[in-house]
C-alpha cells in the first residue's frame, strides 16, 4: 500500500501539468476551397510589400510549414519574391518543410502583428522551431524590420471579409488575455503550492528512511554463556 501511496503522489505534479486539450485542432476542414484564397492572398502581400520577400534573399525559396497547434489547419509559405505561395492543409496532410514554427494559435499572431518580441516568443518555448533555424530567423527579421501587424495588412487585402476577421482577432485576444490573468492569479499558485508540498513530503520520506533504527540482536542466553 505504501508504494502505491508514493507513486501516486509522484504523478500528480505531471497531471497538473499536461498539455492542455485542443479540441479544435482535431475538427476536419476541408481545405481545398481555401487554396484559391491563400493563394490570392500571398501575392497580393507580395505585390505591397515586395522588399519584405526579396531581403529574404536565398531564404525566400524555403519552404516554411506554420503549425498553430490548437487549430485543424496548417499552412505552408514558400517567401519567393517571385513566386511566393501560401497554401493550406489539414493537419493529417501536413507536408516536409525546411523548417517548422509551432505554436499556439494566438501566440503565432502576436509574432506576425508585431505585438510581442519574436525572441521573447521562442525563450519562453511558447513557439517552437524544427529544421533550418537559420531561414526561420532571416524570416522573423525580415517581420520585424518591416515594422507592420501583418495580421492587419491581411485583414486589409480581405476587404469586406477582413472587418469581422478583425473583430473576431479583437475579441479571441481580448478573451485570451482573461484566460491568462486568470491563470497566473489562481491556477499558477495553486500549482506552486502543490509542488511545494510534494518536495516537504518527498524530503520527510527520505530523512525517515535514514534516521530508520536498526534491528537489535537477540540478548545472549544462558547457555551461551556457560
Amino acid at each position: 500500500m505504501a508504494q502505491n501511496s508514493s507513486s501516486g503522489t509522484q504523478d500528480r505534479p505531471h497531471a497538473a501539468k499536461a498539455a492542455p486539450l485542443r479540441p479544435l485542432a482535431s475538427v476536419p476542414v476541408p481545405v481545398f476551397p481555401l487554396r484559391p484564397v491563400f493563394a490570392r492572398l500571398i501575392k497580393a502581400l507580395a505585390a505591397r510589400h515586395e522588399s519584405l520577400f526579396e531581403r529574404l534573399g536565398a531564404y525566400g525559396s524555403k519552404a516554411f510549414l506554420i503549425d498553430p497547434v490548437d487549430m485543424p489547419v496548417l499552412l505552408r509559405l514558400v517567401p519567393d519574391a517571385a513566386n511566393p505561395k501560401l497554401e493550406p492543409f489539414a493537419r493529417k496532410d501536413a507536408p516536409e518543410c525546411d523548417a517548422t514554427i509551432s505554436g499556439p494559435f494566438f501566440s503565432l499572431i502576436r509574432l506576425v502583428s508585431g505585438q510581442e518580441d519574436g525572441d521573447a516568443l521562442f525563450f519562453s518555448r511558447e513557439l517552437v522551431i524544427k529544421g533550418d533555424t537559420e531561414a526561420v530567423l532571416a524570416l522573423r527579421n525580415a517581420i520585424d524590420d518591416m515594422d507592420i501587424d501583418l495580421f492587419e495588412e491581411i485583414e486589409d487585402l480581405l476587404g469586406p471579409l477582413g472587418k469581422p476577421l478583425a473583430f473576431a482577432r479583437k475579441q479571441a485576444m481580448a478573451a485570451q488575455e482573461q484566460l491568462t490573468r486568470a491563470h497566473h492569479a489562481f491556477l499558477s499558485p495553486a500549482l506552486e503550492r502543490t509542488d511545494k508540498l510534494e518536495r516537504e513530503l518527498n524530503a520527510l520520506k527520505r530523512s525517515s528512511g535514514g534516521t530508520r533504527a536498526r534491528p537489535r540482536k537477540p540478548a545472549a542466553s544462558g547457555d551461551d554463556n556457560k
